[in-house]
């Protein structure tokens, strides 16, 4: 609801007025700390630009070695602070910039179906259907491309204008269209069975580990896990020699799911990860995010305690 109401803004439905002396600040630039509020400033105004990009880059940097990770989100400051260093360096570039007018109300509005495309993503979690996420997502593509190409044709009679338009529109509506379309699972995955008492318990009785993840359709890392960790194929040759039991139990859908978590590790969300090993009633746990060698160290571990 809240990233449908600021999309719809940034459509410019409605507009919200913030006091007269918001727009009045005007940090120094001739000082380090009006530098550095300037910067903070902009990486605030920034957030609905970098809200699609950052948490993948924390998903990778969260798997990698601590140098690595804190190389990774680094660069994203650098990337945000290079043009601002560019334009200082080159001041003449800046004066060529093209003034606020109809195109750049347009890529503010097209940033609005940023946020209508996340909304369906999180919509999607809660339908009870297989792909549901990814059609609603491409309904969005398939708004917003029309949008775009309409816009366009209303605002400029530039052959090139509507050329570049329709050929952004087509690849947006071609990489959705791919996204959506069903595909048959393949081999190369963790065969993962749902959650359920009985199963987990029939598992137990016949004394084979059991790994439980907990996870949400709406998890964007739970989907970065399952889509590195857990297709590796280490990962899934690991699991198949020690015979261990996989279950996908999913937080939303499980009714004991939150509880379950909550009662492993207070306070923890998701991704979390529980390996249940024979004659043992704790399990052994990975909390958030990790890499295949966390997880196929896990294993062993609990090889090693069975």
């Amino acid at each position: 609801i809240v990233l449908t109401t600021l999309g719809i803004g940034m459509l410019g439905v409605f507009s919200v007025q913030l006091p007269t002396s918001v727009y009045g600040l005007d940090f120094r630039h001739d000082t380090l700390s009006g530098n550095f509020m300037w910067g903070g400033l902009t990486a605030v105004l920034s957030t609905p630009c970098t809200a699609p990009l950052f948490p993948a880059v924390l998903a990778v940097a969260l798997a990698q070695s601590v140098v690595v990770g804190m190389a990774l989100v680094l660069m994203v400051g650098i990337g945000m602070a290079l043009p601002y260093f560019l334009l200082s360096a080159f001041p003449q570039v800046a004066r060529r910039f093209p003034r606020t007018g109809p195109v750049s109300v347009l890529v503010k509005q097209m940033m609005a179906f940023l946020m209508f495309g996340t909304a369906a993503f999180f919509a999607g979690s809660q339908i009870h259907a297989d792909n549901a996420q990814a059609i609603l997502v491409l309904l969005v593509a398939l708004a917003a491309s029309v949008f775009l190409v309409v816009r366009t044709r209303q605002i400029t009679h530039s052959a090139t204008g509507l050329a570049v338009a329709c050929s952004i529109a087509l690849l947006l509506t071609a990489a959705a269209t791919w996204a959506a379309i069903p595909r048959q699972a393949t081999a190369n995955r963790v065969p993962w069975v749902e959650f359920s008492q009985s199963a987990f318990d029939q598992a137990r009785r016949e004394n084979r580990p059991v790994l439980v993840k907990f996870t949400a359709k709406w998890c964007a890392n739970c989907l970065v896990l399952e889509k590195t960790v857990y297709r590796n194929q280490e990962t899934i040759d690991a699991i198949a020699r020690d015979k261990v039991v996989p279950m996908l139990l999913d937080v939303d859908h499980e009714k004991t799911g939150w509880d379950r978590l909550n009662a492993l590790a207070p306070g923890e969300g998701i991704p979390f990860t529980a390996l249940y090993v024979p004659g043992k009633d704790k399990p052994l746990i990975l909390a958030s995010m990790h890499d295949t060698k966390a997880l196929l160290e896990l294993l062993k571990r609990g090889e090693a305690v069975k």
